[in-house]
């Protein structure tokens, strides 16, 4: 049997300081994960609002064309006091 030269304390030493190795890579991960997350989230409030926006522009349009079509109908096929069409 040889004798193990090292300290009685090197090997748990040793597993100690690849943990806190592990545990410093796994915190830098989940800080990326993180940010990353914190990025998607305000591009996704971005195109929330850019899409609200379209939505209601949308509906402002079609409002809009359903009024004009109302109006012809109601003065007889002109608009403005013109014939459609002209």
């Amino acid at each position: 049997m040889t004798e193990n030269p090292q300290s009685p304390f090197a090997m748990p030493e040793q597993i100690g300081q690849e943990m806190l190795e592990n545990l410093s890579h796994d915190r830098e991960k989940i800080q990326r994960a993180r940010e990353r997350l914190r990025e998607t989230d305000a591009n996704l409030g971005k195109s929330s609002r850019i899409l609200t926006g379209m939505l209601r522009r949308t509906e402002a349009l079609s409002l809009a064309d359903g009024n004009e079509a109302a109006s012809v109908q109601l003065s007889g096929g002109k608009l403005d006091g013109k014939p459609t069409g002209a």
